[in-house]
């Protein structure tokens, strides 16, 4: 019997051993999501058979993760399935052949595409040459030309600042957010208080002194960074772009890929996500036991 736990901060070492060997595909796998969102999906997690096992889940519903690490996920899967209708969330095409090669026809498998992470060239983002970029380097050249602006690396210092931007930006964008304004300040919040144990890194541009845009991410593999977060006020036009560029051409040299995230299936979200031209997505699949 597997005996989970909230996460606590206690647990992140023991977490990053495991999780070092992630591919940068699937951002469900890095600190960020299990302690910025896991109070939102009550997620708990559970140290097993030398492996990391997730689980979580709203209206009663609960998912599991793909059992993570070196140890023995057969086992793992052995005694999940002892529960009735269990069912994964987020697997790799890695993930489902294992599955499929150990447990032939016990499983329906279902892409999830709304959850498909945005994955690009960091070279694209801190450059963004060509034909296919122009209408972003229109965008950067306009805030250029009309802001007086600066960058700076988020800090424990300005973290401050960003909150109170952020809070601006929730009022103009209420109507537009899916899980609720006091959801999105909370978890922002909370990924906040967590900005130096956990490690992320972020970027600020000011203009005239006032914070307009930031981004904050982490570590997802050894070739990837995970962007969790970017807000910019929309009526700055070029604010977007120009807080994406500064801080993949400041903060993420030593990486080759940048993963997005997801656009959770919202038309506009999905637009800007493909306008950018991302190099792949992270397809994942969900598994229902049969």
């Amino acid at each position: 019997m597997l005996e989970f736990k909230t996460p606590t901060l206690g647990d992140v070492e023991k977490i990053k051993e495991i999780l070092k060997n992630v591919t940068g595909d699937n951002c469900q796998m890095c600190l960020g999501s299990f302690y910025n969102w896991g109070p939102e999906y009550n997620l708990e997690i559970a140290f097993a058979h030398g492996c990391l096992v997730t689980k979580g889940g709203r209206k009663g519903k609960v998912n599991y993760c793909f059992p993570q690490g070196d140890g023995d996920r057969k086992k793992i899967i052995e005694e999940l399935m002892k529960e009735d209708k269990l069912s994964f969330y987020g697997l790799l095409e890695s993930d489902v052949q294992f599955v499929e090669r150990e447990f032939p026809g016990k499983f329906e498998f279902r892409e999830n595409r709304d959850s498909a992470d945005y994955i690009y060239l960091v070279e694209d983002m801190a450059e963004l040459k060509g034909k296919k970029f122009h209408s972003k380097r229109n965008h950067i050249k306009y805030f250029e030309k009309n802001y007086n602006w600066t960058y700076e690396r988020l800090t424990e210092k300005n973290l401050s600042d960003c909150i109170r931007m952020t809070e601006k930006w929730i009022e103009e964008n209420e109507d537009k957010i899916e899980d609720g304004v006091d959801t999105e300040l909370d978890v922002i919040k909370r990924a906040f208080d967590y900005f130096k144990p956990l490690g992320f890194t972020g970027g600020v541009v000011r203009v005239d002194g006032e914070v307009v845009a930031w981004t904050l991410g982490e570590k997802l593999s050894e070739d990837t960074f995970c962007t969790h977060f970017e807000k910019a006020f929309s009526s700055m036009r070029g604010a977007y772009p120009m807080i994406n560029r500064e801080f993949s051409k400041n903060e993420l040299s030593s990486y080759t890929f940048v993963n997005r995230e997801e656009d959770m299936g919202l038309e506009g979200l999905r637009k800007a996500k493909l306008s950018y031209k991302p190099i792949k997505l992270g397809i994942i699949y969900n598994a229902q036991m049969r």
